[in-house]
């Protein structure tokens, strides 16, 4: 199912939804370019995402990056969003074709997420962990996923703080092509 997904490109549509007793439900869809870029520019440019996301180029350069994503068949893009709002972005990778496949034994139904927030403009409590679940859990529910890998740079308090609390276990560090990286 995940693999159709990264097929169907023109699919925009809510793909996996999932309401919180708090009052609110957490969706996500294919990024869209043409509305998308602008804010996730905003967002990989606010100080708390610049340093790790290394993306802060001209909005036409993320355009190109992320327009690349989305043609390839070992990746895809995923906005979250918080009801109507957009409030995260996930790649999705095959794990045979990235370079952490030199650090793990892979199989096919293996991926592996970058997540990003966006800057916090409404404080709502574990709203980046209800984020995160949400993901995992529409990835887990597509039948072809069976593990799911993360890589946050070592230095980024947070990012790691959230893999745990969403589920992920430590198993080491590794050092990627642009980053160190805890697996």
């Amino acid at each position: 199912m995940l693999r159709a997904i990264f097929s169907d490109r023109h699919n925009y549509d809510m793909l996996y939804s999932k309401p919180f007793a708090e009052g609110f439900t957490i969706s996500f869809r294919t990024l869209q370019l043409a509305s998308d870029t602008g804010f996730l520019h905003e967002w990989v440019n606010d100080p708390g995402a610049k340093t790790f996301w290394q993306m802060d180029e001209p909005v036409e350069l993320l355009e190109t990056t992320y327009a690349e994503i989305l043609v390839s068949e070992f990746t895809h893009s995923f906005i979250g969003f918080l009801n109507n709002t957009p409030v995260c972005q996930v790649d999705v990778y095959h794990v045979l074709h990235d370079e952490l496949n030199n650090h793990v034994t892979a199989s096919e139904n293996d991926y592996g997420i970058h997540f990003m927030m966006a800057p916090v403009q409404k404080k709502i409590p574990n709203l980046s962990v209800c984020c995160m679940q949400t993901c995992l859990s529409f990835l887990f529910s597509c039948k072809d996923v069976d593990r799911i890998f993360g890589e946050p740079d070592s230095r980024n308090i947070k990012a790691n703080e959230l893999v745990t609390k969403a589920g992920f276990k430590l198993l080491r560090p590794i050092q990627l092509s642009c980053k160190t990286a805890n697996l």
